[in-house]
This record gives C-alpha cells, structure tokens and sequence, in this order.
C-alpha cells in the first residue's frame, strides 16, 4: 500500500511539474510576432540561400561556368514535397544574371534546383532550363503545381503517381 501511495503522489507531483513548465513555456515575451510579409518574406531569404547553394555546387562541376560574373534573379516557383518522414525534396525554378568578364551586358538564364533531404542529409542538384523545356514530376503535378518547369533530361526526384499533398 505505501508503494501504491508513493506511485499516485509521484504521478501527481510529475503531472503538476508538466503543467507548471508548459504555462512558463507559453509566455508571449518568448516569441516574436512576426507580420505575414516577414513571414513571407524570411521564407524567400531562406529558400533563395537553399537555390545558391545548388547553383555553386553545379557550377563547381561545370567548365562553361568558370570565370563568369553572376547574381541571383528571381526565385519564380517552388513546391514542397513530402514522400515520408524520411524524405522530402523541394523543387524551385529561378533565374540568374550571369555576364561574361570581357562583357558589358547580363543575361538573364532560367534554372531548376531539387534540395532532397533524406534521413537528415540535404542533397543538391541543379542545371539550366530550355525556354521550353518542361519534364515531368508526379510530386509537383499532383499537387497543382503546373507553372514550375522540370529538366527534360530527369536527374531529379519525380515523386510518386499517387501521391497527392498533404498526406503523401
């Protein structure tokens, strides 16, 4: 019996400890408020970092790319894709300024990024895009996402026919 009672008052003691840290926890001085612009706008930020880091990486490997001048663009399209808990891609259309050093003028060329991350490790993969260029991908079409253009030539993760958003 005393072990029985030790176990309800342990219970109860660890239930009113739980209970003391969530309502500390919930404090509004802890969080900042954020607008819906700045929401918005730290997940541009965030998401254009993520496509410069797969366009140094592609143009680490290319020789076309050696001694050109660039900035980023624009990011133009993007869509979130959640096979499983394990893995999920991002699949982003942008553009970069991009001028030869001999040259006076940019040109603007549009690209394609995949940012995979598969049991915590982010994998990048990126290349240039034709004006018409257009491949397909299950992830991206199934959820609506008509505008966002694909390399023909593949070498990024096409999702699955049947998944659809937000339970893939």
């Amino acid at each position: 019996e005393e072990l029985r009672r030790s176990a309800k008052e342990y219970r109860a003691e660890s239930e009113e400890s739980y209970h003391d840290d969530c309502r500390s926890n919930d404090s509004d001085d802890d969080y900042e408020e954020l607008s819906d612009q700045q929401i918005i706008e730290n997940g541009r930020k965030w998401m254009s970092e993520e496509v410069m880091i797969a366009f140094k990486k592609y143009t680490e490997n290319c020789a076309d790319q050696t001694g050109l001048d660039y900035q980023f663009g624009e990011l133009l399209h993007q869509c979130l894709n959640v096979e499983n808990y394990y893995k999920t891609f991002h699949h982003f259309n942008f553009t970069m300024k991009m001028k030869d050093p001999t040259s006076s003028g940019w040109r603007v060329e549009l690209y394609f990024a995949e940012i995979m991350q598969m049991f915590g490790k982010k994998h990048y993969f990126c290349c240039p895009l034709e004006s018409l260029e257009d491949g397909h991908c299950y992830g991206c079409k199934n959820q609506g996402v008509n505008d966002l253009k694909h390399p023909a030539t593949g070498g990024f993760d096409q999702g699955c026919p049947a998944s659809t958003f937000p339970y893939m």
